[in-house]
């Protein structure tokens, strides 16, 4: 397994965002991917860091590719896996 760190950045509220997040929680489950922490910058909250456990990187890169429709329902800005 591998743990996957992820950094962005949301033009949404954070608590907005992450009642997204969590309620696709059985989507990532399903695929393999499990959440490992979630949280932002103190000093930012718009940028987010989220660990993630999964097979590979490439599974992640795969099931973010696969549902874009939610990704793009989060207001990502800015994306460095």
């Amino acid at each position: 397994m591998a743990t996957v760190y992820i950094t962005f950045e949301i033009s949404k509220d954070f608590e907005d965002w992450k009642e997204i997040f969590d309620d696709d929680q059985d989507n990532l489950n399903e695929n393999g991917i499990e959440t490992l922490a979630v949280g932002y910058e103190l000093d930012n909250p718009s940028k987010v860091r989220i660990a993630l456990s999964a097979e590979s990187l490439e599974a992640v890169q795969e099931f973010m590719q696969g549902n874009n429709e939610t990704i793009e329902a989060v207001s990502y800005t800015h994306l460095t896996l």
